[in-house]
């Protein structure tokens, strides 16, 4: 009963404090709009040119020669194709960051080595080579049943491309008002540790916490209490912000939006356990949150992608926990590539966790 009422008594403190609701749903759709149109140009073609691929091909068999046709029309696209001399060394290459991927071409299977760094490139890549693979299975079943109309729609090069390359939603890139809609959201997400770490300072400004101390309640329920609350008024701002996002400025948020909200949900309970925790570690949480969110937002490519970064900046960017949300939710939007959700999910979580636990030693603490 007392979770319930320390519950209920912080949705409707935050839902009075009309200031600071509006702050946190109009500043993302005010930046997302700034940023979305300053920065246009620099999203143009910006994701699918320039995308640079090595490849091994050593046999010469039929795998080997649609994979030639692959080669042709994905230069259309802008993909740069370049022969290693040996699979360790591609993959040596692909480690070291220099390509986005490397596809390995045997006699009878693809395989393809993606790099982590440039995994937006690699899933767009992953998907065309997805593409180009189940046309050449459709083929080769054709073939086993009549070679001749097989042989015909592999030359007929006018009606019938062999190599058909498209991927769902043809290859849809973020504009800029795509990524900074969802950047923009993620970085204010951070921003809600500041509402967490209110949920702590306002009763010991008011003078209220030594009263809940010295009360006859578990503090575990009071504890639960004040998260919950926090995070389901969070919560809350974030529907909003998509819905303006999504239906107003006409961003594009995918067909994937339950995963996307568990992502969004995992953070916010990051967020808000990490400025509970502040607020009793520190005494100007304020100025500590304000250091540490600028930081994580930069290195999670709130600002700018992070691919732009140079290769030590990409590896420091791997421990910033919005970085992981933003990756994993670019994507199930643009390549419905699911295996960087429980990834992100679970870092945010464990973090969760660990600040819970902070927060919950040093609860128990407190001295009236």
């Amino acid at each position: 009963m007392t979770m319930i009422l320390v519950f209920i008594k912080e949705i409707k403190q935050n839902l009075r404090n009309v200031r600071a609701m509006a702050y946190l749903v109009l500043f993302p759709i005010i930046l997302i709009l700034v940023l979305g149109t300053a920065l246009s140009g620099a999203f143009d073609q910006s994701t699918i040119k320039d995308i640079d691929i090595i490849y091994a091909s050593p046999n010469d068999g039929p795998l080997a020669q649609a994979f030639k046709s692959f080669i042709t029309k994905g230069g259309e696209m802008g993909f740069t194709f370049t022969e290693a001399q040996s699979v360790q060394e591609a993959q040596d290459r692909v480690t070291n960051g220099n390509y986005a991927c490397f596809i390995n071409v045997s006699d009878n299977e693809v395989e393809i080595y993606e790099n982590d760094k440039e995994a937006f490139k690699a899933n767009l890549v992953e998907g065309v080579l997805g593409s180009f693979i189940q046309r050449y299975k459709a083929l080769s079943q054709i073939a086993v049943v009549n070679p001749v109309v097989a042989s015909a729609l592999i030359k007929d090069q006018s009606s019938h491309d062999f190599v058909k390359l498209s991927t769902p939603g043809d290859l849809r890139k973020p504009t800029a008002m795509d990524y900074y809609a969802v950047t923009m959201l993620t970085l204010i997400i951070l921003y809600s540790s500041i509402t967490g770490a209110h949920a702590i300072k306002d009763e010991k400004t008011a003078k209220t916490l030594p009263r809940l101390l010295c009360a006859p309640v578990k503090k575990y329920e009071v504890l639960t209490g004040k998260i919950l609350g926090t995070l389901v008024i969070t919560s809350l701002q974030v529907v909003v912000v998509i819905l303006i996002s999504k239906f107003l400025l006409k961003t594009y948020w995918g067909d994937h939006m339950l995963a996307i909200l568990l992502l969004l949900a995992s953070e916010v309970a990051m967020a808000v356990s990490l400025g509970m925790s502040v607020a009793f570690l520190f005494r100007n949480e304020r100025g500590v949150l304000n250091f540490l969110i600028p930081l994580m937002a930069f290195f999670g490519g709130s600002y700018i992608q992070v691919n732009n970064f140079s290769k030590t900046m990409q590896l420091i960017a791997n421990f910033s926990p919005v970085g992981w949300i933003n990756r994993a939710i670019f994507s199930l939007i643009y390549s419905n590539d699911y295996s960087s959700v429980a990834k992100a999910i679970s870092i945010n979580l464990c973090l969760a966790a660990i600040f819970v636990v902070i927060v919950s030693f040093s609860f128990r603490k407190e001295t009236v």
